[in-house]
């Protein structure tokens, strides 16, 4: 009986052993899991608020020059006109293409364009066959803010030169900027042993006491039977100078420089000096008349000075067939 009891335990005992084990094999799991992915910060934008009464940006108006009506006056010459008011003789006609600069008549109203700025960019000068003695350049301020500059150039060579182009420099003591300004020469071509300047008009505003330098940019010497140009003797001179120095009337007469020849038009170019023999006026004048050798033909030329007093004067001359 007692043996029977004993099994009897003995058997529960095992059954609940076995009723603790879970079978091997995979677990499933059906609970659902959320993934939160990881967020970087980002930058917001800030937006900045614009005034409801603030200026809408407006574009500065741009400037057109206004070309001006000039008169004209007796011994008035374009070139003359085209000098004093800052212009190359090209442009000042460019702008009355209907007016005849050989016959230009008491009264005649053109039209002044305005002075182009000088520029600061500088041409590169071609060289020289020789080189040509510069003195020193004299400049005088105009009324206006501008500046007139000349500046003699002498032919120490045996050869007339021809084809004469040159440069004014000014630079700007305090800020070294430089501009440039073209030169004009009264005369196609510059006689051996004779000197002639080179002027130009620097339109305002201009720097205090610049520096001012001529750049000689091409000079050609004359080939031996060029007959397109003639030199005009000027003989029975004599000039009287205004009170006041500021001009002087000039009366002389002008032959061809040679024999055989004959000219439909001639040249005067008119140098007026100070007591110092600085050049301080230029006066052209284009004349179309009929002139043969053994003639002479009787000018008067009224020279204005730019400043300072008039101490002499001097004329110069050439013809064209």
């Amino acid at each position: 009986m007692r043996h029977r009891i004993v099994v009897i335990v003995m058997t529960l005992i095992i059954l609940a052993s076995c009723a603790q084990k879970k079978p091997a094999g995979p677990i499933t799991s059906t609970q659902s899991v959320q993934l939160t992915p990881y967020q970087t910060a980002t930058a917001t934008a800030t937006i900045t608020p614009t005034p409801p009464d603030a200026p809408t940006p407006t574009l500065a108006p741009t400037i057109t020059p206004t070309p001006r009506v000039y008169t004209v006056k007796a011994n008035d010459t374009l070139i003359d006109i085209a000098y004093l008011n800052g212009l190359t003789l090209d442009e000042l006609k460019a702008a009355n293409p209907d007016i005849n600069p050989y016959n230009l008549a008491i009264g005649t109203k053109l039209i002044i364009p305005a002075a182009k700025p000088a520029q600061s960019t500088l041409a590169v000068p071609n060289p020289t066959p020789a080189p040509i003695p510069v003195q020193a350049v004299n400049c005088t301020p105009s009324l206006t803010g501008g500046l007139y500059c000349f500046a003699m150039i002498m032919n120490d060579q045996e050869m007339d030169l021809e084809n004469l182009t040159a440069e004014f420099r000014l630079t700007d003591p305090s800020s070294g900027d430089v501009i440039s300004q073209s030169a004009q020469f009264p005369l196609s071509r510059l006689k051996a042993g004779t000197a002639l300047p080179f002027y130009t008009y620097f339109s305002p505003p201009v720097a205090m006491n610049p520096n001012v330098e001529l750049n000689i940019l091409t000079a050609a010497t004359v080939e031996n039977g060029n007959t397109n140009q003639m030199f005009l003797k000027i003989e029975d001179n004599q000039f009287i100078v205004a009170p006041d120095g500021l001009s002087a009337v000039f009366n002389g007469g002008a032959t061809l420089d040679g024999e055989g020849w004959s000219a439909s038009r001639i040249v005067l170019a008119a140098v007026a000096y100070n007591a110092s023999d600085e050049v301080i006026g230029v006066r052209r004048v284009e004349v179309s008349t009929g002139l043969a050798s053994g003639d002479e033909y009787s000018f008067e030329i009224t020279v204005y000075s730019t400043g300072g007093k008039i101490a002499n004067v001097m004329v110069f001359g050439e013809a064209f067939p």
